[in-house]
């Protein structure tokens, strides 16, 4: 069996994602491991994208001001590895990235529960229609999903969607005009019972016009605590504003 791995290994060696460099050599058995400070997760990256990534990596960093509520990111969307990673899982919808942000996400979901009172149900905001129907998929849906997979004591349910007259994503759009958008194209899913307590998921936060919409939705259907986490964030919006989504 060994040395069937090893001639595995040897022919089809493991790739990073991110860089495309061979993930682990032949010759070397070990793992490569993502220290969050609180735990340590396997890496779907090699060494180098790894040690990026946990330099850029911003747990539970407060972002109160974009959205109007508690919110937090993992990592700054300036590093040029994060901005690959994001770039792969919602391109690719590539199961070991999507497990490995699962992971980190539900780390931080954890600690956020411990503030909220009574039960707490996780959503997402949803994909630009235009996007959707280029990809086929919704990467935070999937990160969600795969995580309530992990750990089955939370609970996911679909709260927002997108309306289909109005398919215009929110890049290259300024921050009024990605407010417009927003509340345009967001709405609440027909009949959905809106629970108290919310974890609402999406991959960015640039301007919070997004985010801010949905919270508006959601605490006018009842809400009353809502929070927001996402897997990266934008430090500089017209930076952001010129890379490819």
């Amino acid at each position: 069996m060994r040395l069937f791995r090893f001639f595995g290994r040897l022919f089809f060696p493991e790739i990073c994602c991110i860089c495309g460099e061979v993930k682990v050599p032949v010759l070397d058995k070990g793992k490569i491991s993502f220290n969050s400070g609180k735990n340590i997760i396997e890496s779907p990256f090699c060494e180098d994208c790894t040690k990026r990534m946990e330099e850029s990596f911003y747990k539970a960093h407060p972002d109160l001001r974009k959205t109007g509520s508690p919110s937090v990111y993992l990592f700054g969307f300036s590093d040029e590895t994060v901005q690959r990673s994001i770039y792969h899982l919602k391109t690719h919808n590539c199961a070991a990235c999507r497990r490995f942000f699962a992971k980190l996400c539900g780390e931080v979901m954890k600690d956020m529960l411990l503030e909220m009172n009574g039960e707490v149900f996780l959503t997402n905001i949803p994909r630009s229609v235009s996007l959707f129907d280029k990809y086929g998929f919704d990467q935070s849906e999937e990160v969600l999903r795969t995580f309530v997979r992990l750990d089955s004591s939370f609970s996911y349910c679909k709260l927002i969607e997108r309306d289909k007259r109005y398919k215009a994503p929110q890049r290259m759009l300024n921050a009024q005009e990605r407010l417009i958008n927003a509340r345009r194209s967001l709405k609440l899913v027909d009949n959905a019972e809106v629970p108290k307590n919310i974890i609402v998921l999406d991959d960015m936060i640039t301007t919070g016009a997004t985010a801010t919409t949905a919270r508006d939705l959601l605490i006018n259907r009842g809400a009353t605590d809502v929070r927001f986490l996402f897997i990266a964030g934008a430090e500089n919006f017209k930076e952001r504003r010129n890379k490819n989504e």
